[in-house]
């Protein structure tokens, strides 16, 4: 994933979101539909929400960020920037208040080498995966573009997580708030733009956090997901979006 001047140019942070908004309304708003949107409310649907929306190119995120920042919605200014990487110096090595799910899951600031973990074979047939959550069955593929979480298990280096790293972190308190969603999306695709390395990581933090994962080959180069259900069909983007 590309990042500079401490931010990550392709993501995007929004603060105080109305209560009991349609998604399609704050991609109406953002003036560009991103590839993956989540929305939290962390006071519960009758406060204000956060959210994170990807985008494939720098450009896109800042179009996004020009048109909804400083903006007037409902009574509320809602405010947009780049996502920034948190800084290790003065942020806990857990967020508090960002997830909803018991957190003494994870019991040491530093995760061990990973274990064995539960796959299922993978799907033959590619799906196209909206933002709002709904899939759509399209054309076939090769099983091969597909790589589970099995086979990712069998081919990977040992190797320790530490969420005191700032980039860790911040993929952490994604999949957290993704578990967590209140539109619980089945998927959340991470952007193909990231490393090999940086892949690497999502896969040990899903695992960890005990969510479905694995890796899908689209046009725009390769992908992990991060499923909520066993289930593991190969993704696809919308054409046209």
């Amino acid at each position: 994933m590309s990042r500079s001047a401490g931010h990550i140019p392709t993501s995007v942070l929004l603060e105080n979101i109305p209560p009991n908004v349609e998604r399609d309304e704050i991609e109406y708003r953002l003036g560009i539909k991103p590839y993956a949107l989540i929305v939290t409310y962390p006071d519960g649907l009758a406060g204000c929400g956060k959210g994170f929306a990807d985008f494939y190119r720098p450009a896109e995120a800042s179009t996004a960020i020009y048109a909804i920042d400083g903006t007037m919605w409902n009574g509320h200014k809602v405010r947009a920037s780049h996502q920034k990487i948190p800084d290790p110096t003065t942020r806990p090595p857990y967020a508090s208040g960002v997830a909803r799910i018991p957190l003494e899951r994870l019991q040491y600031d530093t995760f061990g080498p990973i274990t064995s973990i539960e796959s299922t074979p993978p799907q033959s047939t590619t799906f196209t995966h909206d933002v709002d959550g709904s899939t759509r069955r399209g054309a076939e593929l090769p099983t091969s573009s597909v790589e589970t979480s099995a086979a990712w298990t069998r081919h990977a280096p040992p190797k320790e997580l530490d969420l005191n790293d700032p980039w860790t972190l911040e993929m952490f308190t994604r999949i957290l708030l993704f578990m967590n969603d209140t539109g619980r999306r089945d998927s959340l695709v991470f952007p193909p733009t990231m490393t090999s390395q940086e892949r690497y990581t999502v896969h040990l933090l899903a695992q960890k956090l005990g969510v479905h994962h694995y890796t899908s080959s689209t046009v725009e180069g390769r992908s992990v997901v991060v499923s909520l259900h066993q289930e593991q069909p190969s993704l696809s983007p919308e054409q046209g979006s």
